[in-house]
């Protein structure tokens, strides 16, 4: 294909003149903005370790951009960027790139000029990238080359937009300043760890967000994405740096008692990994 650079420049003016549409006075439309750009980022440094040839590359960086394209049509009608039944990111982002959009008088994938070929690739990768677990290969992918790739890009997205949520807590400070009630879940009480939460969490598994009712299990929910890295240099990522920036992020908000449960959790999670290497 044509210069990477070459192609995801393109890709990024594309993406500007779509979040014009935007209010980009709002802090939080922005803010989602600049998630992509840094997703896009992490997806091509993530490609580099991984030694990726020009194509994977390109679609490394085409799906960490427009990962989160369903966020901005959230926050605006919403003024939340909590899913529920009726609006998963996800599920939603792959329904604006693929359907008309009078916006852009087309689709959304038209309008971002990214070649049919890989259609189908970008479609699981972004249906997948923010489910508890990814989904199975549907009938059309399953036993082809498009199906190990579509595969292989959900993964990698994955793990990049988990580096930028765990190295960027600007939504934690501003969760506990706004209050949970009005952002991921209706918290019964403030302290302790829910009982389903710590299972998830000593099962290994990433935590279910509809668990989560004190501050504890939001820290922890966002801990347990430490068990969820596909490629070894995003674990050592999280094991090197990461996982410190969890409980520094979270210890002004919680008491004594789960500030120290918090940092228990994260030592012996810190073990596990390191001995499943």
């Amino acid at each position: 294909m044509e210069n990477v650079n070459y192609q995801l420049t393109k890709l990024k003016r594309k993406f500007r003149e779509f979040v014009a549409l935007y209010d980009l006075s709002d802090e939080s439309i922005v803010s989602k903005i600049n998630h992509s750009k840094r997703v896009c980022n992490k997806s091509l440094y993530l490609g580099r370790k991984l030694n990726l040839d020009a194509e994977n590359m390109y679609l490394a960086g085409t799906i960490g951009l427009i990962h989160d394209v369903a966020r901005f049509e959230q926050w605006t009608r919403f003024k939340t960027y909590k899913d529920s039944q009726k609006f998963n990111h996800s599920y939603m982002s792959n329904h604006v790139l693929f359907n008309v959009d009078r916006s852009v008088k087309g689709r959304l994938i038209d309008f971002f000029e990214i070649p049919v070929k890989y259609h189908d690739i970008v479609r699981f990768a972004i249906c997948n990238h923010g489910n508890k677990e990814i989904s199975p290969l549907c009938n059309n992918l399953r036993g082809t080359n498009n199906g190990n790739t579509a595969m292989f890009h959900a993964k990698l997205i994955r793990d990049a937009d988990k580096l930028d949520l765990l190295n960027n807590f600007s939504h934690v400070v501003l969760l506990m300043k706004k209050g949970f009630n009005e952002q991921r879940s209706t918290l019964q009480r403030t302290e302790g760890a829910s009982s389903a939460v710590l299972q998830e969490f000593n099962n290994h598994r990433l935590v279910d967000r509809t668990n989560v009712v004190t501050i504890l299990d939001y820290a922890l929910m966002q801990t347990a994405f430490g068990y969820d890295f596909n490629f070894e240099p995003p674990k050592q990522i999280y094991i090197n740096k990461l996982a410190s920036n969890i409980y520094k992020s979270f210890r002004p908000y919680l008491n004594q008692a789960d500030a120290q449960t918090l940092r228990f959790h994260i030592q012996n999670q810190l073990k596990y990994l390191k001995n499943k290497r």
